[in-house]
Parts: structure tokens; sequence; C-alpha cells
């Protein structure tokens, strides 16, 4: 492997202006000053950097604009305790989080930096790899997934590249490090990090990556629920979603993740509708029937299970009125099951049946100009008109609140109204 070195340009260097931030330097003006040249920054830093360096000249490409990587990850062929031994001598805090694999901490300020030694794997099983420290930049690189995040900067703006990462940045591909099936062996989850890592910064999916992910699908199965579904998650919340699910189901990745066919037809009409794209309302587009046993299988939070139960709800809650749903109907919608779901119910009833672009907007325009009210009727106000606390109380509340929402909210004399019949009744 050659490394090819070259400084930043003129037109490069503002969009690494992140490296002079004094609370950054105090991290790593211990290590070069006690080692120079030791220090190297590597990955998404550097590779979001270019990106956004050339967004702003002629260099870069019609791709989407890339925004900065806020994760610092340093590479160093000092041992973690000789770090974290600097480190401390020079009042920064470090924490051992990866210290087995060679990974540690550094806090300083606002700046969090993860410092790694370099690396060879000795052994690797698919879902971790045995490793051994080297001096070798070129070792580490080779080990790394992509070529374009083999990228090496030193302090000073000289940027390494040992795998030819810079190129395929510009051309816009994202390539294994060597041979494809072999990185994919060393760790399976690289089948939906290629995936992800395509869609954000590809302007196509490499063909002899997607031939390698496609044979060797069944190795998913060896990772986490936790490790699969971060991926994934990730993968549906990218403005490109639709092309990764669809190359995923081509690829055969989805049906290694879920037995049940994907929807890829709800999703086309759910990524007509998503001005921002949620990663949950495309999870219950491609599996309408059982994203509840996906997600828990997924081992999702319960606060994203609860969400995307709500959103599923209120989609069908739109989808039940008279179609196509009207303003008065959205509106209960909103007040029932919360603002918080409203525009991915909003999507999921776009996906669910045959809507046009101007009702779907129409009813996005006025859900954004309008407030949910708050209940004007309380308990007290019932017993001071003659109901007796208890049941009776709680009873009429909620005889009323379901008119009043029925009713499109009026206040004034038929809120008064709605009172009095309550009353009467109950």
């Amino acid at each position: 492997m050659t490394d090819h070195a070259r400084p930043l340009s003129a037109e490069e260097k503002p969009a690494f202006a992140w490296m002079d931030a004094p609370r950054l330097s105090a991290i790593i003006a211990p290590l070069e000053a006690a080692y120079p040249g030791s220090v190297r920054f590597v990955g998404g830093c550097v590779r979001d950097s270019l990106l956004a360096a050339w967004a702003k000249t002629t260099i870069g490409t019609a791709r989407e604009s890339v925004p900065l990587s806020t994760d610092i990850d340093v590479a160093t062929p000092l041992v973690p305790e000789k770090v974290m031994a600097l480190l401390r001598a020079a009042a920064v805090k470090t924490i051992p989080t990866g210290i087995d694999h060679g990974t540690v901490t550094a806090v300083s300020g606002e700046s969090v930096v993860e410092i790694t030694t370099l690396r060879r794997d000795v052994t690797t099983d698919g879902r971790r790899a045995t490793i051994a420290y080297t001096d070798d930049w070129r070792e580490d690189a080779a080990r790394r997934d992509f070529t374009i995040n083999a990228l090496y900067l030193t302090p000073t703006g000289q940027i390494h590249d040992y795998e030819g990462g810079f190129q395929d940045l510009r051309d816009g591909k994202v390539a294994f490090i060597g041979d494809a099936k072999t990185r994919i062996a060393e760790d399976y989850l690289r089948i939906l990090r290629f995936i992800r890592f395509s869609a954000r910064f590809a302007t196509d999916f490499d063909a002899a990556g997607l031939a390698a992910v496609t044979t060797s699908v069944e190795g998913l199965m060896t990772l986490s629920a936790e490790r699969i579904a971060a991926e994934l998650m990730k993968i549906l919340a990218h403005p490109r979603a639709l092309l990764a699910a669809e190359t995923m189901a081509d690829a055969g990745i989805l049906s290694a993740i879920w037995s049940t066919p994907a929807r890829l037809d709800l999703a086309r009409r759910l990524d007509t509708a998503l001005q921002a794209t949620n990663a949950h309302a495309f999870l219950v587009a491609l599996y309408p029937d059982d994203f509840g046993a996906l997600a828990q299988r997924l081992r999702l939070s319960n606060r994203a299970q609860d969400h995307m139960a709500a959103s599923f709800a209120a989609a069908n809650a739109l989808a039940g009125s008279p179609s196509p749903a009207d303003e008065r109907r959205a509106r209960q919608v909103i007040y029932q099951y919360g603002a918080g779901v409203w525009l991915d119910a909003l999507c999921l009833y776009a996906a669910f049946g045959e809507h046009s672009d101007e009702q779907i907007a129409s009813l996005r325009d006025m859900a954004s100009r309008w407030t949910p009210p708050v209940f004007p009727v309380k308990g007290g106000t019932l017993i001071a008109r003659g109901l007796s606390p208890g049941p009776a109380v709680s009873r009429a509340l909620n005889q009323i609140e379901s008119r009043w929402i029925a009713e499109d909210f009026p206040d004034g004399p038929r809120l008064e109204a709605l009172v009095a019949e309550a009353i009467g009744e109950v």
C-alpha cells in the first residue's frame, strides 16, 4: 500500500477549522508534545469535512451536502495506558470506554474524542475481532471497512491515504478495502454499514460490494438484535431510505432480518408524502401488519414502539373517516393522538391509501397553523352545577368531551349547551 499524502488545499482548510478549537487542542497537544507525529484524525471527521469543503467549490459532485460529523476520532501508535497517563498529567479527563479494543475517550469541555491505538486483526468470527496493537499506519488502514473511512489527517493538515479513499470520496464511491467478502466475514454488520454509507455518500452502489453483500446475508443472523436495529434505523432515517430499502430487498437483507415480505409499495407512497424522513414511520410502512413484533425482535425502546403504535392508530383513524379525510377529522385525530405523532400518521395515511398530493399538503398546512385546544370543562364546574362528586362527574366529563371533539371543539353557547345536556342526562 502506497501512502498518498498531500496537504489540505487552501479551499479545504476552512472546513477543518474545528481542529483549532482550544478544547480539542488541549487533548491533542500533550500527545504530540511527548511523541511528535503520534496523532492523526481519522474516519468521519476527515471524510465529512472534505465533503463540506468540496460542496463550496467546483470539486464536489451533485450529491447531497453532508453535514460535519460530530464524532472526532483519533488514531495513534501509543498504547492506551500511555495515552491516559499523558492526558491525566495534562489534567485532561480520560475514560477507558473500550480499552480492551485499544480505545479511550478524552473529554475537554465540549470536545469528546475517541483515541484508539493502531490495530491489526488477529482473528475474527463475524461479530468481533481479536486485535493486536501495531505501530504501522498501513496495517491499521487495512483493517478498516471502506476506503473513504481510512483517511488520516495530521494536526498540521497533512492527509494520508493508503487505500484510495480520497479518490473514491471524490467519485461518490463506497468500496470495501481489499476483498469485499473477506471484510464482511470479519464483521457481518458491515452488510448494513455498506447500505447506509452507500445511501449517504455514493452516487450508486458499488457492484463488487453489493455482490459480496448479497452472498453474505445469512451472516446477519449471527449479530445481536441491538446491533442490527441501530444500523437499520439509521438507514431508514436517511433521505434516500427508499433506495436503500429497495436495494436491501433485492439483496435479501430484509428477508434475512424479518420473514414477512416488505411492503415496498407502501414505502414508495410514504417516501412521496414525507417531508423529513422518519425511521419509525418507514418501518411501519414496510411492515404494517407486524411492525410491533418486528420492533420487539429488534428490541427497540418502549418509547419508539409506543410512538409507532400511536402513529399507526392515528393513520387508521384518518382512514376510517369519509375519504378523503377532511380538516375536521384531522383536528380530531391530532387532539386524540397528540401532535407529536401527527406528521408520521399523516404520511402513513398517505401511504395506506390513494390520496392526492394536494390533499395531503392541505392537511399538513392546516395542522401547522392549528393549536390543539385544552378541554375547557373541569369537574369542579359540574359539581358547582349540582352533580355529586364521584362517578357521575367522570361520566359527564367523558360525554361532554366526546361530543365536543365530534363537533369540532365548539365554545360559547354550544359548549354551554353540551354541558347542560350532559348534566341533565347523567
